[in-house]
C-alpha cells in the first residue's frame, strides 16, 4: 500500500525519510509507504508526530511540504511539548487534613443563600459540593433552576 503525497511538482532524487513510527516518505517517488495517508491529511498527520525538524526540512526541500505547512507542524509540536512539560499541581493538604479543617462556604445563587459543604468526591478528590434548586429572575420572569456546584481542590485526586 502506498499513498501519493506529492504536491504536484516533481520531487528531486534523495534518500527516503524514515519517520519516528516507521513510516517511510520516499521523496524520490513522492509517496508514503506503510499505511494510507491522504494528501489532504498529510500535514495534520505529520503534526501529530514528533518528526525531527531536519526530516521535515527534507520534505520541504523536496516539495512534499509547503512552507506554511512546515511552520504549522513545528508550532503543533511546540504546543504539544508545552502541554507535556506542564507539571501537575499537587494539593498542599491531605484528604484527612482538608476534611478535618475545611469550613462550609456561603454562596448566593439568585435569591437564595446556600451553604456549600466540604466533602470527598467519588473520584477520591475533595473540595466543596452543593446540589439543590434556586430561582433566577430573568427580566420579569422567575426561572427555576437546578443547582449543581463542585469546587474541587486542584491536585487533590489521588494518583492512580
Amino acid at each position: 500500500m502506498s499513498t501519493q503525497v506529492s504536491n504536484g511538482s516533481p520531487p528531486q532524487a534523495s534518500k527516503p525519510v524514515i519517520l519516528d513510527d516507521g513510516m517511510t516518505i520516499d521523496t524520490a517517488a513522492g509517496h508514503a509507504k506503510s499505511g494510507r495517508v491522504p494528501l489532504e491529511a498529510f500535514t495534520e498527520w505529520l503534526s501529530e508526530r514528533d518528526v525531527p525538524a531536519d526530516r521535515l526540512a527534507v520534505l520541504l526541500a523536496n516539495g512534499l511540504l509547503k512552507p506554511a505547512d512546515f511552520a504549522f507542524i513545528l508550532e503543533a509540536r511546540d504546543r504539544r511539548s508545552e502541554r507535556k512539560g506542564a507539571a501537575k499541581a499537587k494539593c498542599q493538604l491531605s484528604k484527612d487534613e482538608f476534611l478535618a479543617h475545611a469550613k462550609p462556604i456561603t454562596v448566593v445563587i439568585g435569591d437564595k443563600t446556600v451553604e456549600v459543604k466540604p466533602r470527598e468526591f467519588s473520584t477520591g478528590s475533595f473540595g466543596w459540593f452543593h446540589s439543590g434548586k434556586a430561582q433566577i429572575v430573568v427580566g420579569n420572569t422567575t426561572v427555576p433552576v437546578q443547582v449543581g456546584l463542585n469546587l474541587t481542590a486542584i491536585g487533590s485526586k489521588p494518583a492512580a
